[in-house]
């Protein structure tokens, strides 16, 4: 089958604390990720991995966050044709706090 994924392409960075901080606190985190993320990066590597041809059609920035966003699909082997590139705005960036007793996607 072929699809084609029309989405959002992100950087996703994990911030693990033992509390949410109050407003102008800082509370060191215990450990910290990156990942590549969005629900549209995210549909379009799980279907080529499945084996399926899968067209991604989104925006990135011109920064290092875009090769870590893309890193995913490409590794999937998703056609990236229809991808954008975009000089004046950076890739999006989605911020998690992850606290003790707390659910995530992972």
């Amino acid at each position: 089958m072929r699809f084609f994924v029309l989405g959002d392409v992100s950087v996703d960075l994990l911030f693990f604390l033992e509390r949410i901080p109050e407003p102008g606190e800082e509370v060191p985190s215990r450990r910290a990720l990156m990942k590549p993320g969005g629900a549209g990066g995210t549909l379009a590597a799980q279907l080529a991995s499945l084996g399926h041809r899968v067209f991604l059609a989104g925006r990135v920035g011109k920064d290092p966050f875009a090769e870590l966003a893309l890193s995913r699909v490409r590794e999937a082997g998703v056609d990236l044709r229809y991808l954008q590139e975009d000089l004046e705005h950076t890739t999006s960036s989605v911020l998690i706090l992850v606290v003790p007793g707390g659910r995530g996607p992972w």
